[in-house]
């Protein structure tokens, strides 16, 4: 990946970061703002917003690591980079919309 389109990304993505990691920006979670209003009152939405808000810096970091492994020339490590953020994101966004963690009334009960 050029340096420009990566620079460009993480214009793109530490704000979006940011904003999410501050509760806000709801509307832009793609799922969450195709639901009724009735299986949106059930999510916390500041808790999905910083979820997702860390889930992109995590991504901006992989993509990071990934610009380093490629200027190293490292073919391998390259292709496991990319494995593993494309499982990763389906399995974050799994997690997310399955997880009590990101509903309403939700208690954590441990004993």
């Amino acid at each position: 990946m050029p340096t420009p389109v990566l620079v460009l990304l993480l214009l793109l993505l530490i704000p979006l970061a940011i904003m999410f990691l501050m509760g806000k920006g709801a509307s832009l979670i793609a799922g969450y703002n195709t639901m009724s209003q009735d299986k949106q009152h059930q999510y916390d939405e500041k808790k999905l917003c910083q979820g997702m808000g860390m889930f992109l810096l995590v991504l901006s970091g992989l993509l990071i690591a990934f610009n380093v492994i490629e200027q190293s020339g490292s073919d391998w490590g390259l292709y496991m980079l990319l494995a593993l953020v494309f499982i990763g994101s389906i399995g974050f966004n799994s997690y997310m919309f399955r997880s009590k963690t990101f509903k309403r009334n939700y208690t954590n009960k441990r004993g």
